[in-house]
Formats: C-alpha cells, sequence, structure tokens
C-alpha cells in the first residue's frame, strides 16, 4: 500500500518554480505520468509520485489561486538586504535604542522597544485608480534579541483580545529558553491601550513623504461605554423622536443598576431587555465613530480623555496638529465611506501591519504564536501570506464564522462543554470506592441536575447565573479547574439543600442579595476595541428584535451556555461596514493547532475547524481546564509550595510534556504527531474536592473568591 507523504514546506521552492505554468498544462503532465505508470509498470518509486502528482498540482493550483488575491508586496518587501533584527529598515522601524550597544554592554539578550510605520491603507490597489496616497500611521512594537545570526525566522506573539499590546513577549515565561533560536518581537495591534511599561514612549521618529509633518500614531480606542449618561439621553432622544415606549428601557436601565454596574448576561433571558440593550451598544459605537480623533490623523480631541490619570499619573495621549492644519486624510476622497480611522483597525490590517515588521527586519519569512484572538490574527496571515510562514503556532482557538448564529452557537457551546465536563467529573468523584466525603466533590451526585432545578426558580436565577460567570470567567479562564470549581460546586450544594450560600467552601453569600448600584465607568478601552475590531471582521448583522430572537432561542438550548454568547449583540448591532477576514486555509502551511478539551472562552470544536483549514497541521489537544493551553515549563519539586502544587494541579503532567512540545516545533520545526493528546490526572475529581473549597473559601470573606 502507498503513503501519501504529506506535502510541507519542502515542496515551496517546486510550487514556485512552476507557478508560472498553466493549470491544463499540469494536467497534461498528470496524465502523462499515469500513463507512463502503466505502460512502463515502473518501480514503486515512481508509483509513490504517480499517486503525489494530483496532491502536488491541486497545491500548486491553491498556492498559485491564493497568491494575486493576497495582494502580496513587491519583492523589495520580501526581507533581505542589509536589514536585520537588530539593523532594521530606518523608514520603517526605529529601536527606541541601539540595539547592538545594549546586548554588548549586558552581554546577553535585551528587550527594545520601538516604532513601526504602515501605510492606513495597505491595499494600493484601492488608492492608484483615483492617483492617492495613503498616509502613514505609528504603531508600538518589542524586540528580544542578542543580534547573533539565527537560522530560525523570527517569531511574533500576540496574546489575543482584540486588544494584545508590544508587551506580549512574556507570553508564558518562555523567552530565556526560546531567544538563543530565535529573535522575539510582538505588536501593539492598531487602536490598543498602551501597556503600563510603554506609557511614555520617545516621540514617533518618521516624517511625511513631504517632511512637513511628524507621522502620527494610531490613535487608542477609547470610547463612552453603552451605559455612559450621553449614551443613555441620545438614546431616550431617540426613544422619544421614534414614538418608542420608554418602559423597556427603563426596566434594562433598573437591572443594570441592581446588578452593581454590570450584569448584563441577565438580560440573555428577557427579550423585552435585550432591544433596548443592543440599542445602546448601537449608538455608542456610532458615537464612537463619530469622535474628531477617529476623523482624521491631525484632529486634536476635543473632550476630556479617560480618566488614566486617576490610575497612573499619566494622561491620555492627544493628536495635536504639528503645524495647525489637519494632515492629509483619505476621508474626502472619492473612496468614500471610510469615514472614520476605525474602518482601518481590522484583522487584515494587523496582518499586514505584521508583514511589514517582517520585512523591516530583513527576513523572508516569520513564525506566529497566537492565543485566544491572537489564534484570528495567526490565521488571517497565514491565509493572505501562506509563502511567507516559517512556524505556525495557534493556541486557543477562536471560532472563525461570518454567520451570526454560528458565532452565538459556538461562544455558547463553550460555556456548556466546560460546565458539562465539571459536572461529569462530580459525579464520578461520588462513585470513587472508599473515598471520605471531604475528597468528594460537594455537589456530588448529580450536579448538573442540580443546578438546573434550581434555574427554575426564577428568584434564584441572577446569583447563579452570577456564580457560574465567576467561576468561568474569573477562576478557569485564567487559573483554571482548582480551586474556582469546587468553590461552585460548594455553593451549588449550599443553595440546593439549605437555600443559600453559607454552607461549608462557599463563600459567595452577597450573590443572593440585590447588590447596590455603583456609578458606572463611562470611558472603556478594552471592551471597545474588542467591539471595533470583531465588527470589522465578521459580516453578519441583525436588527434588535432578530436579536431579541435569537437569544431567547439560544437560552432554550444552552440554559448556562446563553451567557458566554453576549459578545454577539455588539458585533451584530455595530453600524459598522465590515471588511471581513478570507476563509481560512492553506495547503502549505504547517501549524501546530493546540485545542484545550475544557476552555470557557473557545470551544474544541474551534481548534478541529481550523485542522481542516490547515490540513498539513497537527492537533495537539490538552485535557485541562483553561483559556489556551497551559505552559508548565518545569515540574515542581516534591516539597514545593502549596501554591506551586496549585499552580501544577491546573495543569498536570501531561502540560509539562506538551510544553517540550510546542517548544521543539517552535526551534526546529518538528512537528508531534497528530492526535497527541495531553492528559490531565484523571478526570478532575480531585480539584473538585469539598475539602480544596473549604481551605480557599475562608481567604475571600466579602467577595466572591473564585
Amino acid at each position: 500500500m502507498i503513503t501519501m507523504p504529506r506535502v510541507t514546506s519542502d515542496i515551496r521552492p517546486l510550487l514556485a518554480a512552476e507557478d508560472g505554468r498553466a493549470p491544463t498544462t499540469e494536467r497534461a503532465r498528470a496524465v502523462v505520468r499515469r500513463a507512463a505508470c502503466v505502460i512502463f509498470a515502473l518501480p514503486a518509486l515512481v508509483l509513490a509520485s504517480c499517486a503525489l502528482a494530483p496532491a502536488l498540482a491541486s497545491a500548486r493550483r491553491g498556492a498559485r489561486d491564493d497568491m494575486p488575491r493576497v495582494g502580496l508586496q513587491p519583492a523589495a518587501t520580501d526581507g533581505g538586504g542589509n536589514y536585520s533584527f537588530c539593523r532594521p529598515d530606518p523608514n520603517v522601524l526605529v529601536w527606541d535604542e541601539d540595539f547592538e550597544q545594549l546586548v554588548r554592554a549586558r552581554a546577553a539578550a535585551v528587550l527594545v522597544k520601538g516604532w513601526l510605520s504602515v501605510p492606513l491603507v495597505h491595499e494600493r490597489e484601492l488608492l492608484a485608480p483615483i492617483g492617492l496616497e495613503s498616509p502613514r500611521v505609528a504603531l508600538r512594537v518589542a524586540g528580544y534579541s542578542d543580534c547573533a545570526p539565527k537560522a530560525r525566522a523570527p517569531l511574533l506573539t500576540h496574546c489575543g483580545g482584540p486588544g494584545s499590546g508590544n508587551d506580549c513577549l512574556s507570553i508564558a515565561n518562555l523567552l530565556p529558553t526560546l531567544s538563543p533560536a530565535l529573535d522575539n518581537f510582538a505588536i501593539s495591534q492598531r487602536g490598543v491601550i498602551a501597556p503600563r511599561s510603554d506609557r511614555r514612549p520617545p516621540p514617533v521618529p518618521f516624517r511625511s513623504a513631504d517632511g512637513r509633518e511628524r507621522v502620527r500614531a494610531f490613535p487608542t480606542i477609547t470610547c463612552y461605554t453603552s451605559w455612559a449618561t450621553p449614551i443613555i439621553d441620545t438614546v431616550r432622544r431617540a426613544y422619544e423622536d421614534a414614538r418608542l415606549d420608554p418602559a423597556p428601557l427603563d426596566a434594562l436601565l433598573a437591572t443594570y443598576a441592581r446588578a452593581g454596574g454590570g450584569g448584563e448576561e441577565l438580560m440573555l433571558y428577557n427579550a423585552t431587555l435585550i432591544q433596548p440593550y443592543a440599542h445602546l451598544l448601537a449608538a455608542s459605537a456610532a458615537e464612537c465613530r463619530s469622535r474628531a480623533e477617529f476623523r482624521s490623523l491631525g484632529a486634536a480631541r476635543t473632550d476630556v480623555g479617560p480618566p488614566d490619570a486617576a490610575s497612573d499619573g499619566v494622561a491620555a495621549p492627544t493628536l495635536a496638529p504639528a503645524n495647525g492644519a489637519p494632515a492629509s486624510t483619505v476621508f474626502d476622497s472619492e473612496l468614500g465611506g471610510h469615514e472614520s480611522l476605525l474602518d482601518f483597525a481590522s484583522t487584515t490590517d494587523l496582518a499586514r501591519d505584521i508583514d511589514a515588521l517582517r520585512a523591516a527586519v530583513g527576513s523572508a519569512r516569520i513564525s506566529i504564536w497566537g492565543t485566544s484572538y491572537g489564534t484570528v490574527v495567526g490565521g488571517a496571515y497565514a491565509t493572505m501570506f501562506s509563502d511567507r510562514v516559517e512556524a505556525l503556532v495557534l493556541d486557543g482557538n477562536v471560532g472563525v464564522e461570518n454567520d451570526i448564529y454560528k458565532v452565538g452557537e459556538k461562544l455558547a457551546l463553550s460555556y456548556d462543554d466546560v460546565w458539562n465536563g465539571l459536572c461529569s467529573a462530580c459525579d464520578a468523584s461520588y462513585f470513587v470506592a472508599g473515598e471520605r466525603a471531604g475528597r468528594k466533590c460537594a455537589a456530588a451526585p448529580y450536579a448538573n441536575e442540580k443546578i438546573l432545578k434550581l434555574m427554575a426558580q426564577p428568584a434564584r436565577v441572577p446569583g447563579l447565573l452570577r456564580l457560574l460567570k465567576s467561576t468561568l470567567d474569573r477562576g478557569i479562564t485564567g487559573r483554571g479547574i482548582a480551586p474556582a470549581a469546587a468553590i461552585a460546586m460548594a455553593c451549588i450544594e449550599s443553595l440546593s439543600t439549605r437555600g443559600d450560600y453559607t454552607g461549608p467552601g462557599c463563600c459567595a453569600a452577597e450573590l443572593e442579595a440585590d447588590v447596590l448600584p455603583t456609578p458606572a465607568d463611562e470611558w472603556e478601552d478594552r471592551l471597545s476595541i474588542i467591539q471595533v475590531v470583531r465588527a470589522l471582521d465578521i459580516a453578519g448583522r441583525l436588527n434588535p428584535a432578530q436579536i431579541a430572537r435569537f437569544y431567547v432561542e439560544l437560552g432554550l438550548r444552552h440554559p448556562l451556555g446563553a451567557q458566554g454568547a453576549s459578545n454577539v449583540i455588539f458585533i451584530a448591532s455595530s453600524p459598522t461596514l465590515p471588511r471581513p477576514t478570507p476563509p481560512f486555509g492553506s495547503p502549505i502551511v504547517t501549524p501546530l493547532i493546540i485545542g484545550t478539551l475544557n476552555d470557557p472562552a473557545t470551544t474544541f470544536a474551534a481548534a478541529q475547524d481550523m485542522k481542516a483549514f490547515f490540513p498539513q497541521g497537527t492537533l495537539l489537544t490538552w485535557q485541562g481546564f483553561l483559556h489556551g493551553f497551559r505552559i508548565v515549563d518545569a515540574l515542581p519539586a516534591r516539597d514545593a509550595a502549596a501554591s506551586d502544587e496549585l499552580r501544577f494541579a491546573n495543569g498536570g503532567y501531561g502540560a509539562y510534556v506538551c510544553t517540550q512540545l510546542l517548544k521543539a516545533y517552535l526551534v526546529s520545526g518538528e512537528l508531534p504527531r497528530d492526535g497527541t493528546t495531553c492528559p490531565i490526572d484523571g478526570p478532575g475529581a480531585s480539584a473538585l474536592a469539598l475539602d480544596l473549597a473549604v481551605a480557599h473559601a475562608g481567604r475571600g470573606k466579602g467577595q466572591v473568591c473564585l
């Protein structure tokens, strides 16, 4: 039996050599090869070549079909020349400090930040026909290198969001072990708020083509929340002008106040509240787009910035013009439609910015490690620039859909998958012979049946939803299964048997009472950029009535998971015209795709989808509970502190082993066998033990200690 060899990056030179030939010529050559095999009965080696021929032809066609559409830059930007990581193209990338001098002084790899200059509009083909040049904008980047030549392409890490900044270099604390083999860098994508470590950058060093103006930094996307007083007042006036009944809006605001300045998840089961919430989100997005700082690269802010000074003493940056006049823009041109800088903050814009960074350091290829939304960034880059990818790690994969209904379903499934896994492990602990009660899950047996029975009591629903959200979002998403899941199960048992949250191991007593309203922060940062970017990436739109019906139906299918899909509301209600990412996939990119079975933020099905998009890659599965793979680069000592043991319990020995597989792939390109699964210790019952809940619940008096 002939085994089909994997088509990997080794065939890229062959594909490049054949790129100029017509498909008909390829089909003719394939026919000749097959005929030769039949007529002359060639040896097995030739038979293997015959079997491979159709796959190679298909790969050639796929690679060639992709290239004209992705807008690849001219050959001059493909790396090379005299540029390097530490001595980049000064017209595009300028480090804040002399990289080589610092390396010599410290005799080690160093971290340096810098400015990257990119076109606001990368697609020259949109501007050339009407004689326009795109203005340029500046983005913050960071690099980590010892300036020594490297055999492998530089590695860019993106930590997700959207909103990952140039501080993402610290991902998983693997820099010390990776830096001898790889140069590393990170980029602050368009609109991201500056990390605290980079709040006072030096001035942008680039000037416009005519030298009259300094290139502007892309403005931080910081807008009113949907709960800000100006937005509420605007929607109230709109209701009056449209002669709509304000009662649903008033009921929504009252629910928000009772939740203490939050509780959007409580609206998903009430169609009457969802519609005014969609109205608030749409008004907030429209107001953000109309702001002066997003209308021109030279416009100054006309209002007071967000209260950064209250937190760190640093005022928000402004965009005052260099010469007293607005900079030239594309907004008044024949292009039309692009009335805001926010139209150019999509994932495809970021992918092109990353490619400009790659070219600036003189590298023909780049490696990307994307986590969470970073998998969308990495997948988009690998689709648009597939011949420029050396290694690609996609961890915590976000579902890639343009059907807004499917987006909601996948987000709801993320919550459902994790909660069902917890309940299954909880039930299993009940049937372990010989275990004392303290070693078992508090809510066993049949934890899921208990919480669904409680959900049938309307008065219990708000507290239960907050409990679930705290467990999954505040606990498991960032820290793992322990101790959050054990405490949640103790609270469910307490509510089921006592009717309150005062039982052993539960520290969430305030969930059953109304919380005093707190003033809503009228400014937002991270959520705003998420709204802007994802509304650009995803094409689906629904009217408020459709959104309400969708969520009511979603709540019936996923009583607990529906609240995990609340982000879809701002996408579906956004007034932004989308600039969607292309359908993902490449026949030549060989990514390492990491799927976590119990990820509250992304469903495992999204990792399986990504494997189908990039069939030459490998799917590596981790059985754990976390958003993304748990990096464990050192086993704890036998006498390790309890806190170290707890952190390791959230990873397990499987996470340590698979961390080594991940590092090997980044350093050497060696993929593990497809289908490899990294285990955790058993079904997770030990992490749900009542003893664990009791030990940690006492540390969180007066707050939800999940």
